[in-house]
Parts: C-alpha cells; structure tokens; sequence
C-alpha cells in the first residue's frame, strides 16, 4: 500500500472543494471538486466510488480515492489512523466494517454527549442559544456552530438530512 498517495488523498479529501449531497446508511452521493456527482458506496469487502480517480488508485494500491476519503472522513467522522486502519483492512482483502472501530480506538455516538458535534464543546457551559436537528436526529448545536456549518451545507453534520427551519 501506497501511504504517500494515501496521505495525499487524504488531504485532498480535507481541503477541497467536495461535498456529500445525499446519503443513505450506505450510499452517499458526492459532488466533486469539478461539480460532478459520484455514487459511493459501502460493501463486505470495501469502499467503492464511480470516479476515474477510484480505478485508477486501485491499479496503484491506493485503496481510497478523495471521495471515497470524505465520505470515511465527514459520513464516519475517520480521521488519518482510521483510514490507514482501514486502508490496509481493504487492501489486505480482509472484511471491512466501517462502523468498527480500529483496535484502540473507541467511537462515541455524538448524540449521547453534551457536547456540540461541531466545536465540541459542552453544551451547558456555554451562554449560546442551541438549535437541534428537527429532521431526523434530534442532535443539539450551538447556534452560531450550526450557523457556520449551514453557511455551506443544507444539512445535518450528523445525520446528513436537509436541515429544516421552523
């Protein structure tokens, strides 16, 4: 496996314009950073994308194309250890489960803290007005933290459902 160009990706997947539009537990629909969307989606025996980038990363033991990185990064909240974890689970042939944690790493739901999912800071402490997913999740923001983030997405950061208003 190629960790350079992994890492690459990686970052690629963390500053570029790229941005999920839709997603289903194991589907997720991702506008590129040219504006084309891809279909990516979850399987037994990996992540697997539509994009040119995905068939040819295979061919160079890259197991993970950008769009495939920002669906493991924003849809599973993965961060570089995760992905490398999981990268050699792909890349080995092994069985890939996304939502198993690596050995040593435990995954906490966001919804049962009292911390905001965006600044991760506690939501009691703080004098900010909280705003709560009305659509599916029911997850607690503080106002100007969702703000921001619906400044350039129209849904949820957790459950990814389109953000309602009321």
């Amino acid at each position: 496996m190629n960790v350079h160009k992994l890492r690459e990706r990686y970052d690629r997947a963390k500053s570029q314009d790229i941005q999920i539009l839709s997603s289903a537990p194991d589907f997720f629909v991702v506008k590129g950073s040219t504006g084309d969307p891809y279909n990516v989606w979850l399987e037994d025996n990996g992540v697997f994308c539509t994009c040119k980038d995905a068939e040819m990363a295979s061919r160079h033991k890259i197991p993970l194309c950008k769009h495939r990185m920002l669906v493991l990064i924003h849809g599973f909240y993965m961060d570089w250890d995760d992905i490398c974890h999981l990268a050699e689970q792909m890349f080995s042939g092994s069985k890939f489960d996304p939502l198993h944690a690596p050995p040593g790493v435990t995954y906490v739901d966001p919804r049962e803290t009292d911390s905001c999912v965006i600044c991760l800071e506690d939501l009691e402490s703080s004098k900010s007005k909280e705003l709560y997913c009305k659509a599916q999740c029911g997850t607690k923001f503080h106002e100007p933290c969702i703000k921001g983030w619906l400044a350039k997405h129209l849904n949820c950061p957790l459950c990814r459902s389109r953000w309602i208003w009321s």
